[in-house]
């Protein structure tokens, strides 16, 4: 059977293209492998104005919204169903320091949200909230259905597993199975972004994310809530809560851990009592920026790529797939914003400074206050040990990590010698990638600065020395400790006996870190070569 395009997943990126491209008349078929643990049917499919810790909109949205709200309603009067529905979404401010966040950029944002003063029963609003404008949620689960149905009227449905091995290149296009086609687009979520295949080079960091369905009494569904995580209306008094983030557990299992940790963030903030009615669990595909990405193979224009939609594919997919269908008829170029490579990943040109070290502790400085709580990832002979301990005071603490009996030995009477108090420092025998055991859960999301010095000791055994996957936990860990405003500081050594892999990965992972959440910088010595240290840091918006 002959196609002109072959869509592999029927998520909500496959789907929307899937639809943008019959609309223009291509023959498409969508293959898809019915992942019921898929981000996309697990989603709950939110539209959130302005989001994160920064409360600011999402990239593009002035532009991708309205195409969204256009692309549903037309196809919900296509189809004679409803899956998408406007709604009103409220933020609950957290504390005085979140409100006087929003109110320095009210000016700037005011499109998208106005302060608001409410109060309604069981839920803590203490500091006000905020109401935004253009709020909605789209019913995945029946999206998706009602584009199968559609796909299936137009014989370009079929439920099967696809293996890239299986593909033959021929001089007019691919096959596959009994399909020929011009071209195959992968939209795989999550799945497709394993390291491995086609677009085994794009830069991802995906997330497990648990939600739960909940059963509340009493509580008006008009309107939906975000605080610490979020609270959703589906209709006879049943709601969606959610939701967790598991950077290392990549798998659709459902857990005891997500549903506390779900429930523990409800009851900061709304106090009516729950039941738990199910629970669902999903991977969200997140590339650079957390942004779409579509494009080609460097090496088989045949092949081509849309994926990354993470936690905001229903307000981007829509318009990112309509001018992906305009690219593959000819309509239009490749958006390069959107394209592979990155513009920016290609053009995030290092710094050039003098002294490394300097430059960190200055950056260190920069964010650190006295009384905060610090730590230091990789004690070594105490050098930035101490030095954080003279930032934090007297009030503050600097929790260490380091393996070696000889480092923390080395630190502790460096310390000492200067005069630093005990009550000031906590040093652990420990790997760095125990920190969520070692600090109290009232310090997540509270410290100001993680410094991490990559390799060996200096002085002990140079066989002994960071490892890659222990860094990557570590550095996740770390991310979830900070506060906003804190720092991320990591040295890495590529000149040493596996220093220079593991220096490639912990950029690769640096460098892939939300946009709207961290800014990172890559900062190098003014003569360096490929095996002299650097230093990436990470500022949390």
């Amino acid at each position: 059977m002959k196609y002109d395009i072959l869509i592999v997943g029927q998520g909500i990126a496959g789907s929307t293209l899937a639809v943008e491209l019959l609309q223009r008349g291509v023959k498409v078929l969508v293959v898809d492998r019915l992942d019921e643990g898929s981000s996309s049917r697990v989603a709950a499919g939110l539209v959130t104005p302005l989001t994160g810790k920064g409360l600011n909109p999402g990239w593009r949205q002035s532009e991708y919204l309205p195409v969204a709200e256009s692309f549903y309603s037309s196809l919900e009067r296509k189809t004679a169903e409803n899956f998408y529905h406007p709604c009103e979404v409220v933020r609950v401010f957290k504390s005085a320091r979140e409100r006087d966040k929003w109110r320095g950029k009210s000016a700037t944002h005011s499109q998208w949200g106005q302060e608001k003063t409410f109060s309604q029963s069981g839920i803590t609003a203490e500091f006000g909230g905020l109401q935004m404008s253009g709020g909605a949620w789209l019913d995945t689960q029946k999206f998706i259905t009602v584009v199968k149905q559609l796909l299936t009227e137009n014989n370009a449905y079929r439920e099967a597993n696809f293996s890239e091995a299986d593909v033959k290149f021929t001089s007019d296009g691919v096959i596959w199975d009994n399909v020929s086609a011009d071209k195959i687009i992968l939209c795989q979520g999550a799945y497709g972004l394993n390291g491995e295949g086609w677009f085994g080079n794009v830069p991802s960091r995906c997330a497990k994310g648990e939600i739960l369905t909940l059963k509340i009494d009493g509580l008006p569904s008009d309107t939906r809530y975000h605080a610490a995580g979020w609270l959703a209306a589906r209709g006879d008094d049943t709601w969606k809560a959610g939701a967790t983030y598991d950077w290392q557990n990549l798998n659709s299992k459902n857990t005891e851990a997500g549903e506390a940790e779900v429930l523990t963030k409800l009851s900061s903030w709304f106090k009516h009592p729950v039941e738990v009615l199910a629970q669902e669990a999903g991977v969200r595909p997140i590339i650079r920026n957390s942004r779409p990405v579509i494009g080609f193979h460097h090496a088989h224009n045949e092949i081509g790529f849309f994926n990354g939609l993470g936690s905001k594919g229903s307000l981007m997919a829509p318009a990112v797939a309509g001018h992906f269908a305009d690219v593959l008829t000819g309509q239009s170029e490749l958006d390069p914003e959107l394209s592979i490579p990155f513009p920016e990943e290609t053009a995030h040109t290092p710094i050039p400074t003098g002294n490394l070290l300097k430059k960190a502790h200055a950056l260190v400085a920069d964010v650190v206050s006295e009384g905060d709580v610090v730590i230091d990832a990789t004690v070594g002979n105490g050098h930035d040990t101490l030095y954080l301990t003279t930032l934090v005071g007297a009030r503050g603490k600097v929790i260490g990590f380091d393996i070696q009996q000889q480092a923390i030995e080395s630190a502790g009477e460096r310390l000492s010698s200067a005069g630093v108090l005990m009550d000031g420092y906590d040093l652990h025998q420990r790997s760095h990638d125990e920190i969520q055991q070692v600090i109290h859960p009232t310090q997540v999301g509270q410290g100001a600065c993680v410094m991490f010095n990559l390799g060996y000791l200096p002085g002990a055994d140079k066989s002994v020395i960071t490892l890659l996957d222990s860094t990557l936990k570590a550095l996740q860990q770390s991310v979830t400790f900070l506060k906003s405003g804190g720092l991320l500081s990591v040295m890495c050594y590529p000149g040493h006996a596996g220093g220079d892999n593991e220096a490639a990965e912990v950029q690769k992972w640096m460098m892939a870190l939300p946009q709207e959440q961290f800014h990172t910088s890559h900062y190098v010595r003014e003569s360096h070569t490929e095996t002299t240290p650097f230093l990436l840091t990470a500022h949390k918006k």
